[in-house]
């Protein structure tokens, strides 16, 4: 069986060097504001202070 996802983007103003930083900090944003069950997929460079931060869930 094929499983089915959804997908959500969220564009994000960043210090650019700190990707990874941002990414952390983005995961546990979401937790917190009560849409756990989202996994970080990629942060993708916007520009050159920007990300954007790709979230996916099973669309059960």
């Amino acid at each position: 069986m094929d499983e089915k996802w959804e997908y959500y983007v969220s564009t994000v103003i960043a210090d650019e060097s700190d990707r990874v930083k941002t990414a952390e900090k983005l995961e546990a944003m979401m937790k917190r504001q009560g849409v756990a069950g989202w996994e970080l997929v990629n942060v993708v460079p916007f520009g050159t202070n920007s990300l954007y931060a790709i979230y996916k869930r099973p669309l059960s």
